[in-house]
């Protein structure tokens, strides 16, 4: 999967009516420059603040080792970004309380299809 030209959720996010996140596994991280960075902040934390805050539409650790520390938060499009094979981060895609529901239903789908 190669999104180097970036990635822009399908509906509009509406961070009052329940918007959530979508773990992405295997990543190359996006382009950093629409970006914050915390050092200090763990992985609860990153999601909380990146929750809180309208205008964030990623997140993801910085440090991947010992189950993660360190805070990276995008504000604007997504650019940049592929799908490794191994060895890729962990991030964290935020979408509208819609698409959530609709996410977790393939996902349930695609579990039950493994066991067939």
């Amino acid at each position: 999967m190669d999104w180097s030209g970036g990635y822009t959720p399908k509906i509009e996010l509406d961070c009052l009516n329940g918007d959530g996140f979508v773990k992405v596994a295997s990543m190359k991280l996006p382009d950093t420059s629409g970006s914050i960075l915390n050092l200090s902040m763990n992985h609860k934390e990153c999601r909380t603040e990146c929750l809180k805050n309208c205008s964030c539409v990623a997140y993801a650790n910085l440090d991947i080792r010992e189950g993660g520390s360190g805070c990276v938060m995008w504000f604007s499009d997504l650019l940049d970004i592929k799908k490794f094979p191994v060895n890729g981060q962990d991030l964290y895609l935020r979408m509208a309380a819609s698409e959530l529901g609709k996410q977790l239903l393939n996902k349930s789908f695609e579990m039950i299809s493994n066991f067939i």
